[in-house]
């Protein structure tokens, strides 16, 4: 045997762990579009960082807590208004997630990208061979992925770590059989 012949048999045997592994995620795909949308109801991105701005910082409001003289003594900025709405709702987003106390509790005013919730149902994925895309149905979607750079529809390393975990049995079972 030749070191190319080793060399070649090495690859074949990457090549198969990669396709047994894109074919257990192509059957896995809700578990997949379950964790990214914990994240976001979580507040996070898919580099684990919490989305910024806040809502009081938040440049979409014309007015924000910062900027916002109120005319009327006691009225509050469009941006407070949000604010106290979205605190209203954290509990049943909370309620929302299935994988309990997987992130940190998102911080008050920190956005979990549900407005309506067109978003977050519209969120889908795409496997190609050994690629995938996450992407959202919803007629905004690449505004709000604009807005927060790119880094809100994708797995963060909690989340990859969650799915290793429940993916785990399958993937060994399945080189146990092609490999025992």
């Amino acid at each position: 045997m030749t070191f190319l012949e080793v060399y070649n048999g090495v690859n074949k045997f990457y090549d198969d762990i990669a396709n047994i592994i894109a074919d257990i995620l192509t059957s896995h795909q809700d578990l997949i579009i379950d964790l990214v949308k914990e994240q976001l109801l979580s507040g996070r991105d898919s580099d684990n960082n919490l989305l910024a701005p806040e809502y009081l910082n938040d440049p979409h409001f014309r007015s924000n807590k910062r900027s916002d003289k109120p005319k009327k003594k006691g009225q509050k900025s469009a941006a407070e208004r949000y604010f106290d709405k979205k605190k209203e709702l954290e509990d049943k987003h909370n309620k929302m997630k299935k994988f309990g106390n997987l992130f940190d509790t998102k911080p008050e005013g920190v956005p979990n990208l549900i407005v309506n919730g067109n978003f977050h149902e519209g969120i889908y994925i795409n496997i190609m061979g050994q690629t995938y895309v996450i992407d959202s149905t919803y007629e905004d979607s690449d505004a709000i992925q604009r807005k927060y750079n790119y880094r809100v529809l994708d797995l963060n390393k909690v989340s990859i770590d969650k799915l290793t975990e429940l993916i785990r049995p399958e993937l060994v079972k399945a080189l146990n059989d092609r490999y025992g």
